[in-house]
């Protein structure tokens, strides 16, 4: 039996016209496959949410499957045949249905074959394209990936109804890639098929540029869920050892909001610490996937990261120091200076200093500070907060090494 597709055709500008375009461009080059044409935003103003026009096309498909379609795609002849065995086929169906999309080509003719979840730049959970790399050339088949783009995806109607349709937080984009990631831990199938070709004229890739509220929202949803790429080998990263005489350090890290820099300086200073030094990461109140990150690398090492919790920066600073046990501690920031050398030499700097009290170090991050536990407490706060070290000098009494 010839299953009936419902193609949901999205048009970023909200046209019906090129919605209706793109939607028998596809129904031709579907052949022999019955399809229907739903334009998925037909009564939504331009801005409307994309993942809320799916689930508003959806409900009006009469389809067995739908096919999420973008109106800038182009789909080359056969395109759907292989995305319904992959979705609804014998294999598929043993599992409870499944997800397909189709390789995606970009004006530049660069390939995505589906999407992998990266422990990478920008974000610490960071979705970037799988490019072909000829490892699978010949392959025309299904190749089970974590995620597809709704530019060109597959999937029984009872599944996407199953999962609770899209979720409609997200608001310009990886609602397509949320789906594939609760479909796959359901244990749907999610597969690129090779065999099925669709030109995309936007881009294959999802967007990397921060702040990006789509992609705060997915790192949430699912750090520590799924496995992700070291992409940019940051849990390679390897520091020689402590310089010996270096005293036991409790590095706290205030953050707020700084899912963009602190996987960076946090796994340098993870990488960097003794067997007898701990990380403290003390949360201020994030909602952008931060306090997710340090819970994350906190589960990794459990045995030297903890995380604090506070309301606001000042607070977090100072939660961390009180939860400090070595005897010399740092305050440092995401994003501020974070070298593999810097606790030696700043360390070794105070210690030959006997009369100081506190090295500082100003930076647009905030201000690092280096001393005994003991006198960092007693520092007010937000003297750490402040770029210019000014603030911890004077609230020091003149025992602090300060370097500009």
């Amino acid at each position: 039996m010839n299953p009936l597709v419902s193609l949901l055709v999205h048009s970023r500008s909200g046209s019906r016209d090129e919605a209706a375009r793109a939607g028998a461009q596809a129904a031709e080059a579907a052949g022999a496959v019955a399809t229907e044409v739903v334009h998925a935003g037909a009564d939504a103003s331009p801005g409307t949410p994309r993942a809320a026009a799916w689930n508003a096309a959806a409900r009006e498909a009469h389809g067995t499957l739908v096919a999420l379609l973008h109106a800038d795609s182009t789909f080359e002849p056969g395109w759907l045949t292989p995305l319904v065995e992959a979705a609804s086929g014998p294999a598929a169906a043993a599992r409870g249905g499944g997800i397909a999309g189709s390789r995606l080509l970009d004006a530049r003719g660069a390939v995505t074959d589906g999407y992998l979840l990266a422990y990478a730049r920008p974000y610490p959970l960071t979705v970037v394209g799988q490019a072909d790399t000829g490892a699978l050339a010949g392959t025309r088949g299904p190749l089970e990936v974590p995620a597809v783009g709704s530019a060109s995806m597959v999937l029984p109607a009872a599944l996407l109804a199953a999962l609770g349709g899209f979720d409609e937080g997200y608001a310009a984009g990886l609602e397509d890639v949320d789906l594939c990631l609760r479909a796959g831990l359901a244990g749907h199938p999610v597969s690129v098929v090779r065999g099925s070709r669709v030109r995309h004229a936007g881009a294959c890739a999802p967007r990397r540029d921060g702040p990006d509220p789509d992609a705060i929202r997915l790192s949430r949803s699912w750090l520590g869920r799924v496995p992700l790429l070291d992409a940019d080998g940051l849990r390679r990263a390897k520091a020689g050892p402590p310089r010996p005489g270096r005293p036991p350090l409790s590095l706290v890290v205030p953050a707020r909001d700084a899912a963009l820099a602190l996987p960076r300086t946090g796994e340098v200073l993870l990488a960097a610490l003794g067997p007898s030094d701990e990380l403290v990461l003390a949360d201020g109140g994030s909602t952008d996937g931060t306090r997710e990150w340090a819970e994350l690398l906190a589960r990794d090492a459990p045995a030297t990261v903890r995380v604090v919790t506070a309301d606001g920066l000042e607070a977090a600073a100072a939660a961390g120091l009180a939860a400090a046990t070595r005897g010399w501690g740092a305050v440092l920031h995401p994003g501020g200076p974070a070298a593999a050398g810097l606790l030696d030499d700043a360390t070794q700097a105070l210690q030959l200093k006997p009369d100081c009290t506190v090295l500082a170090l100003g930076s647009p991050a905030g201000t690092t500070a280096f001393g005994p536990v003991e006198h960092l407490r007693r520092l007010p706060p937000a003297s750490f907060l402040a770029a210019d070290p000014g603030a911890l000098e004077a609230s020091a009494g003149g025992t602090a090494y300060v370097i500009r």
